[in-house]
């Protein structure tokens, strides 16, 4: 940094965004289930309700057929409503066929996902390194 006032914003850039964050993250509103007088989070309200959809509408009509929605065909599809074992999935014995589709997904995000991080922080870095100080065969230089 060059003076102390780009050192100053930088980091009340980087406060901004962690603090921004932490709100979104701790925002849940909780309401009161009518039906057992228990206080439920809207977010597991929301998962019940795709999961599990209501026989009759709000209006009164009747669902055919199960869920309409794109979101609850995904859900029944990625098997939503089956809980996962974290050590079938990391452990050292690692056992995928009893798992629900939905973690077998997110492990196979994250390993993509951790694979990105390696190449983005070492190996494209280096490559151009390597490539912008001439020491590739096929540098510009």
């Amino acid at each position: 940094m060059r003076s102390i006032r780009r050192a100053a914003i930088a980091g009340a850039t980087a406060a901004t965004l962690i603090l921004g964050a932490a709100n979104v993250a701790t925002a849940n509103e909780n309401t009161t289930d009518k039906d057992s007088n228990k206080s439920t989070s809207s977010v597991s309200k929301d998962l019940k309700y795709i999961v599990n959809p209501p026989k009759e509408m709000k209006n009164g009509e009747k669902r055919e057929g199960g869920a309409k929605n794109l979101s609850a065909r995904i859900g029944s599809v990625l098997e939503a409503d089956q809980p996962a074992n974290g050590a079938r999935l990391f452990g050292s014995t690692q056992d995928y066929k009893q798992e629900p589709k939905w973690a077998k997904a997110m492990l196979a995000v994250t390993y993509i996902g951790a694979i990105g991080s390696i190449l983005g922080l070492v190996v494209f870095p280096a490559y151009n390194f390597l490539l912008a100080n001439g020491m590739l065969p096929w540098s510009p230089r």
